[in-house]
């Protein structure tokens, strides 16, 4: 979103309402107006998502070319609505209870009760997302113990690969 080309689409777009006193783009105001109106969500996904593949698809290949990558991680609430668990070995499904996301995302992001309904009522319901997963872990607590159950799961696709050994 820091691209000029990007900054200026979306400033003809709604106006200088969206881009902050630094000239970057206010993430808050375009939230306000995309998570209001389906249309412009699509609009600004058809402007953005193009670009983001670009990006991924080009660090994905620098990763493959490091043989010290031992995994890439697709870190995306909208894996399955964009398709992207087609490029996964393993989809994982980080849970957690209701309480912790709307705290987490209240100190991260400044967000509500309503901002966090907002923004999860676009994607796939949870219990749809935890079903289609191959591997549900817990993170209610805190990061001490979520790492070794990403380890673990790395560990078994490590021994799972035809490239190890």
């Amino acid at each position: 979103m820091q691209r000029p080309e990007v900054i200026a689409t979306l400033c003809g777009w709604w106006g200088q309402k969206v881009i902050g006193p630094d000239g970057n783009v206010n993430r808050k105001a375009v939230a306000e107006i995309v998570f209001q109106d389906s249309a412009e969500r699509s609009r600004l996904e058809s402007l953005m998502h193009p670009l983001i593949d670009r990006a991924r698809e080009h660090m994905m290949h620098r990763a493959f070319d490091d043989r010290a990558v031992r995994a890439i991680i697709l870190d995306s609430p909208l894996l399955f609505e964009s398709n992207l668990n087609r490029l996964c070995a393993v989809t994982v499904f980080v849970d957690a209870s209701e309480q912790t996301r709307r705290a987490r995302v209240r100190q991260a992001r400044g967000w509500d009760e309503l901002e966090l309904h907002r923004r999860e009522a676009q994607q796939w319901p949870l219990q749809r997302k935890r079903a289609a997963c191959d591997v549900v872990i817990n993170n209610d607590n805190a990061i001490e113990t979520v790492a070794p159950q990403v380890a673990a799961i790395l560990q078994q696709q490590e021994l799972r690969s035809p490239q190890s050994g």
